[in-house]
C-alpha cells in the first residue's frame, strides 16, 4: 500500500502531515509513505529529518495579477505533470493533502488519475487549495467546528489537528533536562512559528529590560532569518539577567519547549494552537496579520472566547509595552494562569491523531 502525502510551505501544514505519516508507519508496517513538496518549503528539511523520503515538484501560489497568474498556472501545470509520473511510478493508492499551495499540483494529478484524496484542514477558514479540491475529495478532516460552513458538509469530519506523539508524551522533567533548565522557575516560551516573526522579536527585545530583573526562564525561538539580528540586539544585556534567557533560532524538539512552558507567546497558526491547547498552555496570541484570508486572527479569536488566551493584534506590538505588561501581569497571577490553562485545554483534542486514523482506515486496509 503506497500512500503519498503532499503539503507544506510552513510548519503549520507539514507537521500535521508528519504526525499522520508516523502513525501510519507505526500501525501499518506494510504501508509505504512518502511525500511530495517543493525544494524551497520547510518540508524539504523537516520530512527527511522525520525519516521519510520526499520528491519535489514545481508549485506556485495563484495570483490575481494577470501576468503572475499565467506564470503560476504554467508552473503548477509543470508540477502536476511531474506529480502524475511520480504517483504512477510508485503506484500510489491514496493521496493525503495537508494544505498549502505546494499541494495543488499533486492533488490535481491525483484527481486526474482517479486516486482517492483525503484532505487535512487546520484552520477555521479553509485554505484556497483545500476549498477547491474539496469537491473531489473523499473526506475532509477538520480542526475547527466552524470550518464545515465553507466545505461540502457531507464530507467533513471534525477530528482536530493531528499532534505528534512526542508533543503529548514529553514530561516537564524530561523537557527541563533536555533544555538544561531549572525546575520550579516561571518559564516563558516565545515563538514566531517555523518562519519566525520579526514583529514579535522586536517587541521582546524592547520588553527584555523590564523582564530581566525577574527570576524567569525565557526560551526565545527567533526563527533562522532573524536570529543574528536578535542576538546582536540582546547581547549587551544578556549577561545581566536575574534568571535565564535562552536564544534559539529553530528547534525540532518543540515538545520539550511546550513541556516546560508556563506561558507561551505565539503566532496563531492552527498547528501551533492544536499543540498549545492540547498541552493546556496559557497563551498570548499574536496573529500573523498577512495570513491568507486573515485565518490566524479567526483562529486566535476562537481560542480567546474560551478564556485561555489573550490576543494582541500585531499592529499593537509597538513599542512593546503591551506585550511586556501582559507577561508581567500573568506571571504575578498564578491563579489566573491556572484558570487559563484549564480553559484552553478544553479546546484541545489530544485524541485527534487516533480519530484521523480511524477515518483513514477504510482507505488503507
Amino acid at each position: 500500500m503506497q500512500i503519498t502525502i503532499t503539503g507544506g510551505g510552513t510548519g503549520g501544514h507539514i507537521y500535521p502531515a508528519i504526525a499522520v505519516a508516523s502513525e501510519i508507519r507505526k500501525r501499518y508496517g506494510d504501508a509505504e509513505v512518502s511525500f511530495i513538496g517543493t525544494e524551497k518549503g520547510i518540508e524539504s528539511k523537516s520530512v527527511p529529518a522525520a525519516g521519510f523520503s520526499i520528491d519535489f515538484v514545481n508549485a506556485a501560489a495563484i495570483s490575481a495579477h494577470p501576468v503572475k497568474l499565467l506564470k503560476s498556472l504554467l508552473i503548477n501545470n509543470s508540477g502536476a505533470s511531474k506529480a502524475k509520473k511520480l504517483l504512477a511510478d510508485n503506484k500510489t493508492k491514496l493521496v493525503i493533502g495537508s494544505g498549502g499551495f505546494v499541494s495543488a499540483p499533486v492533488l490535481a494529478a491525483a484527481v486526474m488519475k482517479g486516486i482517492p484524496v483525503v484532505l487535512l484542514e487546520q484552520n477555521v477558514l479553509p485554505g484556497k487549495v483545500n476549498r477547491l479540491v474539496s469537491h473531489w475529495a473523499k473526506k475532509i478532516l477538520t480542526s475547527f467546528e466552524g470550518s464545515s460552513q465553507y466545505l461540502p458538509s457531507e464530507k467533513v469530519v471534525l477530528t482536530g489537528n493531528p499532534i505528534r506523539r512526542e508533543i503529548m508524551d514529553r514530561t516537564k522533567e524530561e523537557g527541563l533536562k533536555a533544555l538544561k533548565l531549572a525546575p520550579g522557575k516561571f518559564t516563558i516560551a516565545i515563538t514566531g512559528a517555523s518562519q519566525g516573526a520579526r514583529s514579535i522579536n522586536n517587541a521582546v527585545i524592547k520588553a527584555l529590560p523590564r523582564w530581566m530583573n525577574n527570576d524567569w526562564q525565557i526560551i526565545h525561538l527567533t526563527g533562522r532569518n532573524n536570529y543574528e539580528e536578535v542576538k546582536s540586539a540582546v547581547e549587551p544585556i544578556q549577561g545581566d539577567f536575574t534568571g535565564e534567557y535562552r536564544l534559539i533560532d529553530f528547534t525540532e524538539d518543540i515538545a520539550s519547549v511546550y513541556a516546560v512552558a508556563d506561558l507561551i507567546i505565539s503566532r496563531a497558526g492552527a498547528s501551533s494552537l492544536a499543540e498549545i491547547t492540547a498541552r493546556g498552555i496559557p497563551a498570548i496570541l499574536i496573529p500573523y496579520p498577512h495570513a491568507a484570508d486573515n485565518h490566524q486572527e479567526k483562529n486566535a479569536r476562537w481560542i480567546e472566547k474560551c478564556g485561555g488566551a489573550r490576543v494582541i493584534p500585531d499592529k499593537n506590538l509597538e513599542p512593546g509595552e503591551l506585550l511586556c505588561h501582559e507577561a508581567i501581569d500573568m506571571a504575578k497571577d498564578r491563579d489566573k494562569l491556572r484558570h487559563m490553562s484549564e480553559a484552553i485545554k478544553t479546546q484541545g483534542k489530544p485524541e485527534a491523531l487516533d480519530t484521523i486514523m480511524k477515518e483513514l482506515e477504510p482507505f488503507i486496509k
